[in-house]
């Protein structure tokens, strides 16, 4: 049992686990007469899996640079996209849902040293309740592997020629 000093005003007032889902249910499923009055009724934005986390490894002895990231479909970044990316390394961002839970966006990085002919572009959207959609597009000598599971999406950035 939790006995917190003050529970909805009421200072005495013990909250066992059952308390605890009514209330969270009371404060986040629309009711019906709020539908039947044709007015919106506030529904929490869901947290199970509606984030998105990208990995990101660069396998190549180059680094890489920010160009670009949106969320079309996202609320927050947090945390962001990286400017920078070293050779050789692993790094992550995560993006939150909007107020539909709908998820989706892009990152666009240019590999360094390149003549602007390098880059990596990735893109997603997680729908609420649907399924994934994907788009990875290089330029230059780089290829992307996508690996999709739940709520993470994991890019391997690699060269396609052994010297790089």
């Amino acid at each position: 049992m939790f006995r917190p000093p003050y529970v909805l005003g009421q200072p005495t007032r013990t909250v066992t686990p059952l308390t605890m889902i009514t209330l969270v249910l009371a404060l986040t499923v629309p009711t019906a007469s709020a539908a039947s009055r044709g007015s919106a009724a506030p529904v929490a934005s869901r947290t199970d899996g509606a984030l998105v986390q990208g990995w990101f490894h660069n396998e190549t002895t180059y680094s890489l640079t920010l160009k670009a990231e949106h969320l079309d479909f996202g609320d927050t970044w947090n945390p962001r996209p990286p400017d920078h990316i070293a050779p050789r390394s692993m790094v992550t961002w995560i993006s939150r849902p909007g107020v539909q839970g709908d998820n989706g966006g892009y990152v666009t990085y240019t590999v360094d040293r390149t003549g602007g002919q390098g880059y990596a572009y990735m893109s997603w959207y997680h729908p609420y309740g649907g399924s994934a959609a994907h788009t990875v597009r290089t330029g230059g000598l780089f290829t992307i592997e996508l690996r999709h599971f739940g709520a993470d999406d994991t890019f391997y950035f690699r060269c396609q020629i052994p010297t790089c």
